[in-house]
């Protein structure tokens, strides 16, 4: 399992990070540059989430998978 932003600690830090450490699958998906404002703070709620990003994350992301499931 490899933490590509280590002096960040965000794998560590995530709420997956157990499932990780117990040899099942967990990926982070984070928008942007890595850096939320609000990430982990009081103001990380719902309503400060870019719902429209998270859309074409969800849709790359998946077209990008697709080849995977034919195998």
């Amino acid at each position: 399992m490899t933490d590509y932003l280590p002096e960040q600690n965000y794998f560590g830090r995530s709420d997956n990070y157990p499932f990780a450490l117990n040899g099942v699958p967990a990926n982070i998906i984070m928008s942007g540059n890595g850096y939320d404002r609000f990430y982990h703070s009081p103001g990380d709620e719902w309503q400060t989430l870019d719902y429209g990003l998270m859309a074409i994350s969800t849709q790359a992301i998946t077209l990008a998978t697709i080849p995977q499931l034919k195998k």
